[in-house]
C-alpha cells in the first residue's frame, strides 16, 4: 500500500478546523454543545423512525455517557427477546421453529448486553461465547445468535444516525432523509418549500 492510500484511510470526514463528527459529540456529557451541534442532533433525530434508539446509541458510544444506559438495555432486551422467539420456515416450507432454540431470558439479557457493548465500545473485556455459554449453561450457538443479532442491530442504528448527522450538517445529500423531512413538514410533491413561499 502506498503512502497516499494509507493516508486516505485515516483522513475520514475531517472538517477545516480538524475535528470529525465523532470528536464533535465525544464531549456530549462533559461540556455544552454549540447551537449548530444541537440543531444537527435535532434535525437528524427528526428524520429517524419514531421511537428510534439510534441517537442514544450513537451519543453513548461516542461520549461514554451513562444517561441512556437503561433505555439502551431495555431496547436490547426487547430485540433479543424478539429475535429469539421469531419463527422461521425450514427449507421444505412445512416446519416452523424458533430462531434460537432453548432461549431463556436469564442468559438472553446478558447476550444482549454483550452485543450492545461490542457494538458501542468494541470487543475488549467481553468474555467469549464459550465462556458465557459455560457460565449460563446454554448452547454456544444460541448465545452467539442473540449476541450477534443485537450487536448488529445496534451497529446499523448507530451508522444510520451518523449518516443522518452528516446529512443534517450538509456534508452529504440523501434523498431518503430529504423525503422524510418533507413528509414531516407536510409538504407534498410539486409544492414549493415554505421558505420559498414566505418572504419577510
Amino acid at each position: 500500500m502506498n503512502a497516499l492510500a494509507s493516508n486516505a484511510v485515516y483522513q475520514g470526514d475531517w472538517d477545516i478546523r480538524g475535528s470529525d463528527l465523532d470528536q464533535r459529540y465525544a464531549r456530549f456529557a462533559r461540556e455544552p454543545l454549540s447551537d449548530d451541534e444541537i440543531l444537527w442532533l435535532s434535525l437528524a433525530s427528526r428524520v429517524m423512525p419514531a421511537n428510534s434508539i439510534a441517537d442514544k446509541l450513537f451519543l453513548t458510544s461516542r461520549s461514554g455517557c451513562d444517561c441512556y444506559l437503561s433505555d439502551i438495555a431495555a431496547w436490547g432486551d426487547m430485540v433479543a427477546d424478539g429475535i429469539a422467539k421469531a419463527l422461521y420456515r425450514a427449507k421444505t416450507g412445512k416446519r416452523r421453529r424458533t430462531y434460537v432454540e432453548g432461549y431463556d431470558a436469564r442468559w438472553g439479557r446478558q447476550a444482549a448486553r454483550d452485543g450492545l457493548a461490542m457494538a458501542m465500545f468494541g470487543p475488549r473485556d467481553i468474555p467469549g461465547v464459550v465462556a458465557r455459554a459455560d457460565q449460563f449453561g446454554c448452547g454456544k450457538q444460541a448465545y452467539q445468535r442473540v449476541r450477534d443479532f443485537v450487536g448488529g442491530a445496534a451497529a446499523v442504528c448507530m451508522e444510520e444516525y451518523r449518516w443522518a448527522l452528516l446529512w443534517a450538517m450538509g456534508r452529504i445529500r440523501d434523498r431518503m432523509f430529504d423525503a422524510r423531512l418533507d413528509g414531516l413538514n407536510g409538504m407534498e410533491r410539486g409544492y414549493p418549500a415554505i421558505d420559498e413561499v414566505m418572504t419577510v
